[in-house]
């Protein structure tokens, strides 16, 4: 059957391309105002005002040049944000210095006003190359966020441009953003709505303690439990030391970088370890073996009982556990023993054995230990620090599991992890009769990428496609990196057509990413092959089908999803 094509060019209005278009011409067509502004500010200083009227007038000069230097390269003027930084930064010097207004330092700053003035010859940079969704994607868009259940975000910005700046891009990882341009304000939305994080700019105008202040004063009132990220010109010690001591969680610089702010959120939003951990119990007194397992599931963990010692690889093989609680005096064998005798199989050397017994003799907790086992808990220890021991000792055991399958600079898993999950999955459709489907998903020019902006930029592009393929698809779904640009995913319970309509919403929204190196920003798009497991009935076929159905949509020219039927 021929593949069917979802073509790029089916879709009509380029909404969001549009406002982001409008944004960066607003902008553009705002800047000299904002530069004559500047300039009026740095002639009052040049006319030797009186220490107050130059404090103010530094202070205004600090805040107009902050808000530049955050947006400049953010709409494409780079040298725009480089110079006002310059500025920003003697500004604040000759603030924190208290001395009277130097002609070295009057004339240092009309040096680079001059140079903000240049800077707008360099003309705007506007990426090329950008999807462009219809008004009815842009709706689909809309539902597939409220279905993904958007994290909602509290963004404080008075620089309104730059707000809806990343309001947008946020969107388009999956947020929900509420745009707030007074801190006094927030205070009202955080008791009226559930908010996942607060994002906040340091400087509103010319005030850099307002956000410290307002920040220690919800937390005081409880009123912000929530995860606070600052944004700021600023990168010194002081002004972070002093983001700290308000109760900020995390510090980014301005210009900011998507991707790291969406990588930062991610972190303080994201639970990724909802999977209970799973205990295995080997005990031949049934009645303590049955109480610590008691005590465990209570806090939600999977346990499984084991009394006869020599039942335990059995055990191990069939219940996959992340650690094993392991008494050390069994009649059978005792626990040094069987743990020897686990560590024999090199597959499982890594598995935690925690030892539990009511020997107090240290020497022989160490020798026990020595055997093969990880720690020792006294069985009379309190539930509650049962429950923690164990928790850490398995979430440490997951994490370190994690990276021997998983790839090093996205998290997702790697390419003969990707495999073997995509057998289990088939395995599972076949018991089953649900569908499955399978997408393979290249990043278009890729090598284009790396050459013009450097490899670090090429790993920001990976891994922000990453990101939002975890942010975009559900949480059972199975997502790989194959190697280099190219990515897997397995959509359990999901046919051809649906899985194609979820890829090619993801497609348009990560066309709508803005990418940043150290002088450019830019947009990357991806082609995309999709299989179904109705039509291919084992792993090699229908990997072969969707590598065919990319190529297919490689070959009629990038930026779109080819279903293979």
């Amino acid at each position: 059957m021929k593949p069917v094509q979802l073509d790029a060019s089916a879709s009509s209005a380029p909404t969001v391309s549009e406002k982001l278009a409008q944004l960066r011409a607003s902008y553009a067509e705002s800047l000299p105002r904002k530069i004559i502004e500047v300039e009026a500010v740095a002639e009052a200083l040049s006319t030797r005002l009186s220490p107050g009227n130059s404090d103010r007038s530094l202070a205004d000069l600090r805040s107009r040049t902050h808000k530049l230097a955050g947006s400049g390269a953010t709409f494409g003027f780079p040298v725009v944000s480089d110079v006002a930084r310059e500025l920003e930064l003697i500004a604040d010097g000759a603030l924190n210095s208290g001395d009277v207004l130097s002609c070295d330092v009057t004339s240092k700053i009309s040096a680079l006003v001059l140079d903000l003035r240049a800077a707008l010859t360099h003309g705007i940079d506007t990426p090329s190359n950008s999807a462009v969704p219809s008004e009815a994607a842009d709706g689909m868009r809309r539902r597939l966020l409220e279905v993904s259940e958007a994290r909602p975000i509290v963004l404080v910005e008075d620089d309104v441009e730059l707000a809806e700046q990343l309001k947008t891009e946020l969107e388009n990882f999956g947020f929900s953003v509420t745009n707030l341009h007074d801190p006094s304000c927030l205070k009202k939305v955080l008791n009226q709505s559930d908010v996942a994080a607060v994002i906040m700019d340091v400087v509103f105008e010319g005030d850099d303690q307002v956000a410290t202040d307002t920040v220690q004063q919800l937390r005081s009132e409880g009123v912000l439990p929530q995860p606070v990220l600052f944004l700021s010109g600023r990168i010194d010690a002081k002004a972070r030391l002093a983001a700290v001591r308000a109760g900020c969680d995390a510090y980014l610089a301005k210009p900011v970088s998507v991707t790291e702010l969406v990588d930062t959120l991610d972190r303080f939003t994201t639970d990724y370890d909802t999977e209970p951990a799973r205990v295995l119990i080997i005990d031949d007194d049934s009645s303590m073996a049955c109480y610590h397992a008691t005590i465990l599931k209570s806090a939600g963990m999977i346990t499984e009982v084991v009394t006869d010692p020599l039942m335990a690889l059995e055990a191990i093989d069939n219940f996959s556990p992340e650690l094993i609680l392991l008494d050390l005096y069994m009649h059978v064998c005792n626990g040094s023993e069987l743990a020897m005798v686990i560590r024999q199989d090199q597959a499982l050397a890594g598995l935690p054995i925690v030892f539990l017994s009511n020997e107090l003799e240290l020497d022989s907790q160490l020798d026990a230990m020595r055997q093969g086992g990880d720690d020792f808990l006294i069985k009379s220890i309190e539930p509650a620090q049962l429950i923690k021991a164990v928790s850490l000792r398995a979430t440490r055991f997951r994490a370190l599991r994690a990276l021997m399958v998983r790839d090093s600079l996205t998290g997702l898993l790697d390419h003969s992890a990707t495999k073997q999950a995509l057998d289990t999955e088939i395995a599972r459709a076949q018991r089953s009769g649900e569908p499955l489907t399978f997408a393979l998903i290249d990043l278009d020019h890729f090598k284009s990428v790396n050459d013009e902006f450097g490899h670090q930029a090429g790993d920001w592009v990976i891994k922000s496609l990453a990101r939002l393929l975890k942010q975009r698809l559900r949480g059972f779904d199975i997502i790989g990196r194959m190697g280099g640009e190219e990515f897997a995913v397995v959509l359990s319970g999901a046919g051809l057509e649906a899985a194609g309509r979820v890829l090619d919403q993801i497609r348009m929204a990560f066309a709508e990413i803005k990418h940043r190196s150290e002088d450019d920003i830019f947009q990357v798009t991806f082609s995309c092959g999709v299989a179904a497991y109705s039509d291919y009935k084992s792993a090699s076929s229908l990997t072969n089908a969707a590598d065919k159905a990319l190529y297919e949509a490689k070959s009629q020219g990038r930026n779109r999803i080819v279903l293979s039927g």
